[in-house]
This record gives C-alpha cells, structure tokens and sequence, in this order.
C-alpha cells in the first residue's frame, strides 16, 4: 500500500482493498443505509389498510436489513373514537406473504399521534431485529387501521435499511 500527501495535507492511499480495510479497522463510510419516506394520510386510509400510498412504489429489496423506523405526525390524527394504527410491511399486491401486517410497529394508540410534531420511535417484529430484520422478499410500507377510521391526520414514516450487498462494487 502506499500513502501520499497532497499540498493541502489530503492523505491519500493507493492499493488498499476494500475487504482489507474493512478488516483492519480503517473507518468505512460507503453510504450503505438507505431510507425511504412514505406519507401517510387519513383522507387516504380505510379499515382493513393496505400500501401506504396505496400503490407499491417504494420498495425496501428482499435481504434488506431494517435498522430503524420512526413516524413523525405532522397533523394531529383523530378518529372520534380511538382508533389504533398498524405499520408494516406488505408484497406488492398489499397482502402479508413474507411480510408482516405490523412488522414496523403494532397498536399505535392515538393518543401517541394525536398532536403534531409527535414522534413515534417504531418497534414492530422487522426493526432491528437479529430474527425477524432480515427480508425474505421485497416488502412495501403499509398500514393497518383498526376499530375507527382517522378523520384527520397526516405523518411520515421513515424506515431505515442495509440494503443485501452481492459485492464491494455495491457501496457508494
């Protein structure tokens, strides 16, 4: 491995395998998280649920490792009576083959998202967990009302993931 200096003390390292590196402690920023952000509307929910956005468009890839996930409300959500929320993951058709109908978190109360600026640290079975965190499939955000449905409310569901990475050539 050799190592130069530019003018402006930049160091910079030639011969050096990303495996080797990774082994040998040399920090590693490759850029393998990945997030997708879905919003989540009552005027677009029903019971029963389904794809949030109610199309499989944001796509987390089978093999994905889902480190964390948290619901931001940005408007209060209300039902009239208290409704719950699932957040999960669905196939592309919305129903659960491989997937889980609150795998990112189960039972919201509404109490927890009836005020905007509210923040939902999700928990369900697929955040980060050494089990169930790991996709068998490709898994879509979904969501599951139960009891009533929302009237109001809106929010943001940020899901966090590694990526399956087949090789080095993968990373950013």
């Amino acid at each position: 491995m050799t190592i130069t200096a530019n003018a402006d003390g930049l160091r910079q390292r030639y011969g050096l395998d990303l495996q080797l590196a990774a082994q040998v402690g040399v920090p590693c920023t490759y850029g393998v998280k990945k997030e997708i952000v879905c919003i989540l509307e009552a005027s677009r929910m029903v019971i029963g649920g389904g794809l949030i956005g109610g199309e499989a468009n944001t796509v987390i890839p089978a093999g994905s490792f889902i480190r964390e996930a948290v619901f931001i409300v940005t408007e209060a959500f209300d039902s009239g009576t208290t409704a719950t929320l699932d957040l999960g993951l669905a196939i592309a058709d919305g129903t659960y083959t491989g997937g889980d109908e609150d795998g990112i978190d189960a039972a919201v109360a509404e109490s927890a998202i009836d005020t905007a600026g509210k923040a939902v640290l999700c928990d369900g079975a697929y955040v980060n967990s050494a089990t169930a965190g790991v996709t068998s499939v490709d898994l879509y955000p979904s969501y599951d009302v139960d009891t009533a449905v929302y009237t109001t409310g809106k929010g943001i569901l940020i899901i966090e993931y590694i990526p399956p990475l087949a090789h080095a050539s993968d990373v950013d």
